[in-house]
């Protein structure tokens, strides 16, 4: 069996690192796989670059000034000619396996001409929605020409989603009961597989260590807010918190912030600014810093970051919105804010940080989700898809 890896790099956001780690785990296995991709920073065999990196930089830009006419930053349009068709139509893949196909990876025209069976693994909610990579969660009014390119990205897809060569695999109960909502989508086409874990990095280390390494010097509760984007993506809510923070005491707890880009946050508590890195040994260790993690996010599927917290047995605050209520127990392990309430979220972080030894040591406790993550489960259950989604086409062809 031969499977094609597609996303648009391999490094970039939280679904490329994920379609990374899937990929690299099944590369152990005796399938014959490849890893499509227009951005990489590293060069490994079975790596494969689609294009030039200015060529695929401009391809990535071009829709910028459309973007900000339709006041939408997380749109992707897919509309744009690649080569990548032409490289899989060579190889002759027994199956397609598409990740995050942002900044023009492959247009949707060329995804309808696939005829061996595609696999679309739903880091968001794209592949079903028009351009929007989540749906319309500010429920903000949109203008004529946002529901114009829409509407028609949206019959594209159920072109594509229609057909019987198409299967899907969601890594939380929330998307496959939001991909079910197509009513042409059937159950025995969805499989949930969630996201690995490496648990040999992320696990408890020590705390002293941890704030020695970051210079980071107080007795204090930490609570840690981490995003591989900018502080103001509305999406990953620092706004909430903010406002959830402002409810506290100056001296209640001192803040680690880790983002791409750091600015004046005009907080009253004490900030430790970090940039983000991408290392997982790296973000092992800010999470271990920390006695709890604060995930403010309006919207998520199944976010890497709470899975990490969790497997270093940190408890973790939350809106209790997209996957998260699959990880997080209310009051056992973390706590679920009522979406988008900032008194509730500073209960729950009044809650985690006053519990925050006995939540941890439930979570040390829970063999279900130490088996949730486990790499190995997950190659499994990757495996099984395949091949039966495989012996499925080998018998209609015979």
């Amino acid at each position: 069996m031969k499977i094609a890896f597609i996303s648009s790099s391999n490094y970039k956001g939280g679904a490329d690192l994920s379609a990374a780690k899937i990929f690299s785990l099944l590369k152990r296995t005796k399938i014959k796989t490849k890893f499509y991709l227009r951005f990489s920073e590293i060069t490994k065999k079975n790596y494969n670059l689609v294009g030039s990196f200015y060529i695929n930089l401009i391809r990535s830009l071009i829709f910028l000034p459309l973007k900000k006419i339709l006041k939408e930053k997380d749109f992707s349009l897919n509309i744009l000619p690649s080569k990548l068709l032409l490289s899989l139509k060579k190889e002759n893949f027994d199956i397609i396996n598409f990740h995050w196909l942002g900044s023009e990876t492959i247009s949707l025209q060329e995804i309808k001409k696939i005829k061996q069976p595609i696999i679309f693994t739903l880091h968001d909610q794209w592949i079903y929605q028009g351009g929007e990579h989540y749906f319309n969660f500010e429920k903000k009014k949109r203008n004529l020409i946002f529901k114009f390119i829409n509407k028609y990205l949206k019959s594209l897809k159920i072109e594509i989603l229609k057909n019987n060569n198409v299967f899907f695999v969601c890594p939380s109960k929330w998307m496959k009961k939001e991909l079910k909502k197509n009513k042409y989508i059937s159950e025995d086409r969805i499989e949930i597989i969630p996201y690995p874990i490496n648990r040999k990095i992320f696990k408890p280390i020590s705390q002293i260590k941890s704030k020695k390494f970051f210079k980071i010097h107080t007795k204090k509760k930490i609570g840690l807010f981490i995003t591989a984007t900018k502080i103001d993506d509305k999406r990953k809510g620092f706004d909430l918190l903010k406002n959830s923070l402002d409810l506290l005491g100056k001296n209640y707890l001192e803040l680690l912030v880790v983002s791409s880009k750091n600015s004046n946050l005009d907080l009253k508590q004490k900030v430790h600014l970090k940039n983000f890195m991408k290392s997982e040994i790296q973000i092992s260790k800010l999470i271990n810093c920390s006695d709890f993690l604060l995930f403010p996010s309006r919207a998520d599927n199944l976010p890497n970051v709470v899975l990490e917290s969790l497997s270093c047995y940190k408890p973790v605050v939350a809106f209790d919105v997209g996957g998260l209520r699959d990880v997080i127990k209310h009051k056992f392990n973390g706590y679920l804010a009522k979406p988008f309430d900032i008194a509730d979220f500073c209960k729950g972080i009044d809650f985690v940080s006053n519990n925050s030894k006995k939540l941890s040591k439930n979570i040390s406790n829970d063999h279900n989700f130490k088996e949730y993550v486990d790499q190995n489960g997950i190659t499994e259950k990757y495996l099984k898809f395949f091949q039966k989604i495989n012996k499925h086409y080998e018998s209609k062809s015979s």
